[in-house]
């Protein structure tokens, strides 16, 4: 990636990290006052994260993994399964949470004995 049209000037990966990093602090800033938990969560942002998001989403759109492979320039298929499990793992466990959060809202508080 060239800068201001100069091919000879290119952005290092830390610059673009740098970047990225400042971005997520001035989103992070501006949310903390309405959502302090999703300010919270932003904090951790990073470039790997938007990384494995964009694979995340091609995946949820119904991309195939080997193109999703290609994109993220992975050597091995099994190394974008992970990024693609870890996300059905991640699902799994949300829907799990939702509902036995449901069907304990759903019982009594006073069962007899």
């Amino acid at each position: 990636m060239g800068i201001a049209g100069d091919p000879g000037r290119h952005l290092a990966p830390t610059v673009i990290y740098l970047i990225a990093r400042e971005v997520f602090l001035r989103a992070t800033n501006a949310l903390a006052a309405t959502d302090p938990v999703g300010a919270t969560t932003l904090r951790r942002a990073s470039t790997h994260w938007l990384r494995h998001s964009a694979a995340s989403h091609q995946a949820d759109a119904g991309t195939d993994i080997r193109f999703i492979q290609r994109n993220l320039r992975h050597a091995s298929i099994e190394t974008t399964g992970l990024y693609l499990h870890a996300e059905d793992d991640r699902w799994h466990a949300q829907t799990t949470d939702a509902c036995t959060t449901t069907n304990s809202a759903a019982q009594p508080d006073d069962v007899p004995a």
